[in-house]
């Protein structure tokens, strides 16, 4: 009986998945005083502590179908975090590589945001790998900034985004991604979700929001991502609905997603929520670096 109840504290206090309920352990804690009466009264503290395990951990731990899932310690600009990455066919929703960037020893994430990266030319050095868009787009800054959210960014190894379309591009798809993932870490995000695209990978997230309007997002981030009016009305019609969440739109000057963007600012009429900011062309490839320049923001 002594060692239920210390088990159960134990895992109380372990903060494994949810915060710690104070109030919960303080009435075992005083139930487990009454018992002990008479007994020995140190029994819970001769058992093992219980330590929250850090998300990083649990990912490099994980092997399906003879493959693991490659973790690394990575410091960029002095932001230290883990970029682990799961290799194709590693996860049954999406078929591709898929990299989690994690800030430093993370037990408890609150927040999870999704990236969809532009199209794939493998004509550029990011096309190369997952590694090497990560670290040309310094995507992993960004736990230094929010240390509770972690980054997930699907690698497209086909152009135009076929990978994602085909493999995420509806909401059945999206969310069986989601929750193997909340699976995999035993942990639910919520209404803690924030997409960000660059790009042609703006069409996803269109598809995405239109599929399903009350999906758990908190935030939408795209960077020169609207290359038509029907991605722009997507958005708009998911925002309409959803007026406390925020879109953070980001442009090049006289571009095609500019003049999208600025229609879809319109169609909000001001609303706070909804924010846009265009950048003059400064370089030949200034279309790939709008992502990189303004992720932090």
């Amino acid at each position: 009986m002594l060692k239920m109840i210390c088990l159960i504290i134990s895992i109380l206090n372990s903060t494994w998945v949810y915060p710690l309920d104070k109030v919960l352990v303080e009435k075992v804690s005083k139930s487990l005083e009454e018992i002990n009466k008479g007994n020995d009264a140190n029994y819970c503290h001769k058992l093992p502590e219980q330590h929250p395990q850090k998300i990083s951990d649990i990912l490099a731990s994980l092997k399906v179908n003879e493959k693991s899932i490659d973790c690394e310690a990575v410091t960029v600009k002095g932001c230290e975090y883990t970029q682990c990455i799961a290799p194709a066919d590693f996860l049954k929703s999406y078929p591709k590589p898929v990299a989690f960037l994690i800030p430093k020893g993370l037990t408890h994430p609150e927040s999870l945001k999704v990236h969809f990266h532009g199209y794939t030319t493998f004509q550029n050095k990011w096309d190369k790998s997952l590694k090497s868009l990560i670290k040309s787009f310094e995507f992993g800054s960004a736990t230094c900034l929010n240390k509770t959210q972690i980054i997930s960014v699907p690698f497209s190894q086909n152009n135009k985004e076929a990978d994602f379309v085909e493999h995420l591009g509806n909401e059945n798809q999206f969310n069986a991604y989601i929750e193997e993932f909340q699976q995999i870490i035993n942990h639910s995000f919520k209404d803690a979700i924030t997409l960000s695209a660059h790009s042609g990978g703006g069409k996803i997230i269109g598809n995405i929001l239109h599929a399903n309007k009350n999906q758990n997002i908190e935030e939408l981030q795209i960077y020169d991502g609207l290359y038509a009016k029907s991605w722009a009305d997507k958005l708009h019609a998911w925002h309409i609905k959803n007026l406390s969440k925020k879109i953070k739109l980001y442009a090049i000057k006289d571009s095609a997603p500019a003049t999208w963007s600025e229609y879809l600012l319109n169609k909000a009429s001001g609303h706070e929520s909804l924010s846009l900011t265009i950048e003059s062309s400064h370089g030949g490839f200034h279309h790939w670096e709008i992502n990189r320049d303004n992720w932090n923001n």
